[in-house]
């Protein structure tokens, strides 16, 4: 395994990714359901992420689309990843 992924699989570079995935989320003042849904079993779950990216099993889930309205008028859509993904 090459270091910069050596060091991007370590649990403890992971866990702070995670919690700056949980600030960001909560800049809005409200816990997304995904990212709740995550918190429940957090330290399991980057464990698990860890072991994948250090044996080449992980695999990147597909985003989510979301339409946002535009100041101007029309939509955009956004391409949201997954929270594992936003961590990795």
């Amino acid at each position: 395994m090459g270091e910069l992924l050596h060091q991007v699989a370590s649990e403890e570079r992971l866990a702070a990714a995670w919690a700056e995935v949980r600030d960001n989320d909560l800049e809005d003042g409200e816990k997304s359901r995904h990212v709740a849904e995550f918190e429940q079993g957090a330290l399991y779950r980057l464990i698990d992420l860890s072991r994948q990216l250090r044996t080449g099993t992980y695999e990147p889930s597909p985003v989510t689309a979301i339409e946002v309205p535009k100041p101007s008028g029309g939509t955009r859509l956004l391409a949201v990843p997954q929270v594992t993904d936003r961590i990795v």
